[in-house]
Parts: structure tokens; sequence; C-alpha cells
């Protein structure tokens, strides 16, 4: 039987919430950097920019610590 062509949702469900972290951290980094030097001043929405880029880039580091740590304890029976 020949498999159905791709359809958006099931391209989504394929990525990976490390990857999207990863991406977005740095790009509200970037934008809060370039906002900032626009206006010569750490501008309100720049703070803000740079909170979101730093609290994205901090879970993609810990999915990226953890998700190794978890498949290891899986293999040697400790977690499920």
């Amino acid at each position: 039987m020949p498999m159905a062509a791709p359809t958006m949702i099931t391209e989504l469900g394929k990525l990976d919430a490390k990857l999207v972290f990863a991406a977005l951290g740095p790009l509200f980094l970037l934008l809060a950097a370039l906002r900032s030097m626009a206006a010569g001043r750490l501008a309100p929405q720049a703070r803000v920019w740079l909170l979101i880029g730093l609290i994205f880039s901090a879970v993609a580091a810990w999915l990226y610590w953890t998700q190794p740590l978890v498949a290891m304890a899986r293999l040697a029976g400790i977690a499920r």
C-alpha cells in the first residue's frame, strides 16, 4: 500500500524541542542587541527580548544536557 504524502502536522511533530529553543534563544539575543543599538540604550523591548533569549538558551542547554542522562538511565534500568 502506498504511503500518504506527509502533511504539515506530521512534519511539525518531528521537530525537536531542544533544537527549536537552541535556534530561538540566540535569535532573541541578537534582536535584543540590534534593538538596543538602534535605541542607543537598553529599551524595554530589548530587555524583554534579552530575557526571552536567556530563558530559551538556558532551556536549550538544560534539554541538551539532561536528555542523554535520561537515555543512559533508561538503558541502565534506573528510569522508565
